[in-house]
């Protein structure tokens, strides 16, 4: 009986190994793309001159709508 014990443990040691390896991998990728999310987050408030994370939404709108804008009169213009 203690070797099917062991042979149990064994096999739920390697199982939780495997699924916090699982895990870890998991926790790389979603760093990786919340760094790139954050880079790109970056360029974007740099290039529209955004100076807050929480306004880029808004900022971006006001930019689009000033292009829209820009558009319309010089399209009325020629």
């Amino acid at each position: 009986m203690q070797g099917q014990a062991g042979q149990l443990a064994t096999a739920l040691a390697l199982s939780a190994q495997a699924e916090l390896d699982q895990l870890r991998a998991e926790v790389q990728e979603l760093t990786a793309e919340r760094n790139r999310l954050l880079e790109q987050q970056k360029r974007i408030m740099d290039l529209i001159g955004a100076a807050n994370p929480e306004h880029l939404v808004h900022d971006l709108r006001n930019v689009l709508n000033e292009r829209a804008l820009l558009r319309a009169l010089t399209e009325g213009q020629f």
